[in-house]
C-alpha cells in the first residue's frame, strides 16, 4: 500500500488517537456499521471503477469494495488509523490528508464518507449531516475540494445511520457518551482494555438537511437524494 504524505491539518484534536485506532474494527464490525450492506448498495448506484473514500480509517468498507471490483484510493488525516490500515496489507493508495485540504491530481468516478466526512444522522428530530470539521468555512471548503476531485457525471454519496442515543453499548467492551450543545455533539468513546477502560473525545457539528443541501446546490450539486434502502444520500456533479 503507498502512502501520499502531503497536507496542513485543521483540528487535530478530532483525529483518532491510537486508543481508537487499534479498536476501531472490533467494535464497527460488529454491527456499528453494516459494512456488507453499505458495498452491496454501493455497487448498486456507482459504475465507474475509480473511486475515493473520504476518511478511509481502517479500511473496513474499502476492502469489501475492492472485492467488488472498485479501484478504491484513500484520504485519511490519522497516522494511526493508517497505521492500523497499512496491516491490512490492501491494494489501496491513501493520502495523508484532511477533506479540507484535498489536493489530489486526478478526478473520480464517485467520492464517498460512510463516517463523519460527513455521514447522514436519521434523529429523532429531523435528518443532519454530522462532520468532524467543526468550522463551517472549513466544511465549505471541504465540499468545494470534493466537487473539484470529481470527473463530470461523477457522484458524491454519504453514509446513513439511524438515529444516535446518548449512551451506546457494543458487547462489553464498548460503550459512548454523547451530549449536544447549539449544533455541536460531544462524544467520548470508551473502550475496555486490560480489564480497564480507556477513551477518546471527539466532536462535530451538526447540519440540519436544508442547511446541507443549500451548501451542496452552492458549490455546484445536484441533490439526488437517499437510495431506496436509505444507506447513502447520493448528490451528483453535472
Amino acid at each position: 500500500m503507498k502512502i501520499a504524505k502531503k497536507a496542513t491539518f485543521m483540528g487535530k484534536e478530532n483525529y483518532y488517537n491510537e486508543i481508537f485506532a487499534r479498536n476501531y474494527d472490533r467494535f464497527t464490525r460488529p454491527g456499528y456499521y453494516n459494512y456488507r450492506k453499505e458495498a452491496a448498495e454501493f455497487k448498486k448506484i456507482i459504475k465507474g471503477k475509480e473511486i475515493l473514500e473520504l476518511g478511509i480509517g481502517t479500511g473496513c468498507l474499502a476492502e469489501l469494495l475492492i472485492k467488488k471490483g472498485y479501484s478504491v484510493e484513500g484520504a485519511e488525516p490519522s497516522d494511526p488509523m493508517i497505521k492500523e490500515l497499512k496491516k491490512k496489507n490492501l491494494p489501496v493508495k491513501v493520502y495523508k490528508q484532511d477533506a479540507s485540504e484535498l489536493n489530489i491530481d486526478k478526478k473520480y468516478d464517485a467520492i464517498f464518507s460512510h463516517g463523519t466526512a460527513p455521514q447522514v444522522v436519521l434523529r429523532k428530530d429531523g435528518v443532519f449531516f454530522d462532520t468532524y470539521i467543526v468550522d463551517n468555512k472549513d466544511f465549505a471548503k471541504a465540499m468545494k475540494k470534493t466537487y473539484e476531485h470529481l470527473k463530470k457525471g461523477g457522484y458524491f454519496l454519504c453514509g446513513v445511520q439511524s438515529g444516535t442515543s446518548d449512551k451506546t453499548w457494543v458487547g462489553d467492551f464498548y460503550r459512548s457518551e454523547s451530549s449536544v450543545e447549539g449544533d455541536i455533539l460531544t462524544k467520548t468513546h470508551f473502550f475496555r482494555e486490560r480489564n480497564k477502560w480507556v477513551s477518546q473525545t471527539v466532536t462535530a457539528r451538526m447540519w440540519r438537511e436544508k442547511d446541507y443541501i443549500n451548501l451542496m446546490k452552492k458549490t455546484g450539486f445536484k441533490v439526488v437524494g437517499f437510495n431506496k434502502s436509505k444507506t447513502w444520500f447520493v448528490f451528483k456533479k453535472y
